[in-house]
């Protein structure tokens, strides 16, 4: 079973206390991970990690305070996974609810090297995915377009690394930039059925946020967007999602440590 990490704010106990309770209803150990408070941001690391000037050539919209922050406490936790030896930790957002028993799904991660791809296990895949294999009680579907959201998935200690590496310097969502795999080079893979998805009474911290700080001008947002979406498209082009995927989960099975 893959270790658990929790993203939430220390503050946020009302929020803990449902997670607390989602995870203990099917006996799975974890621990909550300290996100940073976007608005006790390090001004100097904040510098040293979020590029601006690149957000305006090649993303839509500015990054909000509470986007800067879950990237960070994304980033955080990678530097973790990627100093271990893990095959798959579950990364979790405490705002999660799991859609049904995980439990078949999280074991089956004992049974194959994982620990250079990451398993989304949030968000539904489109109709156009092409399923690889049988996965606990679903299966991993590939697709161009990956959906949005970080309320949960699986990372290994190398796919941890490769997202590090790639992202010295960031300058879009973290689940955005899960998206462009053509640039990070970690192999994804979606869950189908979705196991995870956001609780419906909770409310993001972050979409107020997105919806706060658009441009007033409708149309540079409009140019924006249309400079993100066209270069989006590009890359889907030129590298196809299933490179690498399927021999890194059928032929290299996972031995677990004795």
């Amino acid at each position: 079973m893959p270790e658990i990490l929790v993203l939430s704010l220390s503050s946020a106990t009302a929020r803990r206390e449902d997670t607390t309770a989602e995870l203990e209803r099917y006996d799975l150990p974890f621990r909550f991970f300290d996100a940073p408070v976007a608005g006790e941001l390090d001004e100097a690391e904040v510098s040293d990690l979020y590029d601006a000037g690149t957000n305006a050539v090649r993303y839509k919209t500015a990054l909000s305070s509470g986007e800067i922050a879950c990237y960070l406490g994304h980033i955080a936790m990678w530097r973790e996974i990627a100093a271990s030896s893990s095959n798959a930790t579950l990364i979790l957002e405490d705002d999660c609810q799991f859609l049904r028993d995980p439990r078949p799904v999280l074991k089956e991660t004992d049974n194959y090297d994982l620990s250079g791809m990451i398993l989304k296990l949030d968000g539904e895949a489109p109709d156009d995915a092409t399923e690889i294999m049988r996965f606990g009680d679903g299966s991993l579907v590939r697709t161009n377009v990956l959906p949005p959201r970080t309320t949960g998935y699986l990372i290994g200690a190398e796919a941890a690394q490769l997202m590090l590496n790639a992202r010295s310097r960031f300058f879009r969502p973290v689940d955005i930039d899960l998206k462009h795999y053509w640039e990070h080079g970690v192999p994804i893979l979606t869950m189908r059925p979705a196991l995870i998805s956001e609780r419906p009474d909770n409310q993001s911290m972050i979409t107020p946020d997105r919806s706060d700080r658009k441009s007033r001008s409708p149309l540079r947002r409009l140019m924006r967007n249309v400079a993100y979406q066209r270069a989006f498209r590009r890359g889907i082009r030129l590298q196809n999602n299933a490179e690498g995927f399927l021999p890194a989960v059928r032929t290299q099975p996972h031995e677990a440590e004795t």
